[in-house]
């Protein structure tokens, strides 16, 4: 199979960096788009783990403050901690991984069967219409992160391994549940992102490596996808904050939904 090309990478790459961030699944939406047309699909998850990789960057970079006082280049008093420790962030983050390394390792072969199925992307998007109208029951979460807190939210997150179900939505609709207040419960949400996203990448590259076909995670189709990822994933960051702060992350339900009906009926 050859590649669809620069302007199609550039396009799941846009997709990508819309949907990682908000709560209407990435992955699913990918997957939709090269089961429908045939012409846009890139061979493995090579392209996912590419814009994956970018909209990670745009992370870093959005919340550079905070990376950067986790790993120690700032104050431990720094107000860009958001409140907690250096040595607290990194256990939250610790706990909050585990699951999904688990699962990840664990359900490979039928995460893979599943993007390539429409019905089971469907179901995956009305779960996360359902999941995130439970966010109406907490309007205006007040608490703090805590261990236990990220345990409950690392379980989450492991759910979304699945085309369909959105990490975003699973992780910060969860946060919101266990009283996380919502700047900490979006900001929790996204590093969690970056050891999900370099996991899978480091486990794809050592395949590749071991088959000989490493040459394949450097193209330029690739390189141009990840771009348009992270710089329209750094926007959706801010529009997140934004939303969840207001009160109106749930509304993004009735579109999980209507994009659940539509490949369920066109999956039949």
């Amino acid at each position: 199979m050859t590649d669809p090309g620069v302007m199609v990478a550039v396009f799941l790459g846009l997709v990508q960096g819309i949907t990682e961030f908000l709560p209407i699944s990435s992955s699913g939406h990918l997957a939709a788009l090269q089961v429908l047309f045939p012409f846009m699909a890139y061979p493995g998850v090579t392209l996912e783990l590419a814009t994956h990789l970018g909209t990670a960057v745009a992370v870093v970079l959005y919340h550079r403050r905070l990376v950067l006082g986790i790993v120690g280049l700032l104050p431990a008093d720094d107000p860009g901690l958001l409140g907690h420790t250096r040595l607290a962030w990194w256990k939250f983050g610790i706990i909050g991984s585990l699951p999904i390394a688990i699962v990840g390792l664990g359900a490979q072969d039928i995460v893979r069967a599943a993007f390539g199925d429409l019905l089971w992307i469907g179901i995956g998007l009305a779960f996360t219409g359902a999941v995130l109208m439970t966010s109406r029951l907490k309007p205006q979460p007040d608490g703090d992160l805590t261990a236990r807190r990220a345990a409950v939210i690392g379980l989450a997150q492991a759910v979304a391994v699945f085309p369909g179900v959105s990490r975003s939505g699973m992780t910060i609709t969860t946060a919101m549940l266990t009283n996380v207040r919502s700047k900490q419960a979006v900001t929790f949400s996204l590093l969690l992102s970056i050891p999900a996203i370099l996991g899978a990448l480091l486990l794809d590259g050592a395949q590749r490596f071991a088959q000989h076909r490493l040459a394949t995670l450097l193209s330029i189709d690739l390189a141009f996808a990840t771009l348009a990822a992270g710089l329209i994933g750094y926007y959706c960051i801010g529009l997140v904050h934004r939303v969840t702060r207001t009160g109106l992350w749930h509304r993004f339900a009735w579109y999980c939904w209507l994009a659940a009906i539509l490949l369920i009926q066109v999956a039949h």
